[in-house]
């Protein structure tokens, strides 16, 4: 599962959770953050540890007011 958290710039400290953190770049500015929750195959709503992850990374980003409003 990926979100893309624009115009943040989230840190691998700030979210641990996450399996990657993708910069996204565009002419040479940076424009947010995508953050991929699992990197072992395809996101599955179906998947409890899949889930689990994701909802930490939501309570993580939440937690530190990095959600959009």
């Amino acid at each position: 599962m990926q979100r893309f958290m624009r115009g943040l710039q989230i840190k691998r400290e700030q979210l641990p959770e996450a399996a990657e953190l993708v910069p996204v770049v565009e002419g040479g500015t940076r424009k947010g953050t995508i953050i991929c929750s699992v990197s072992s195959g395809i996101f599955s709503i179906d998947n409890p540890e899949h889930l689990r992850i994701a909802n930490a990374i939501e309570v993580r980003l939440a937690d530190q007011d990095l959600l959009p409003r």
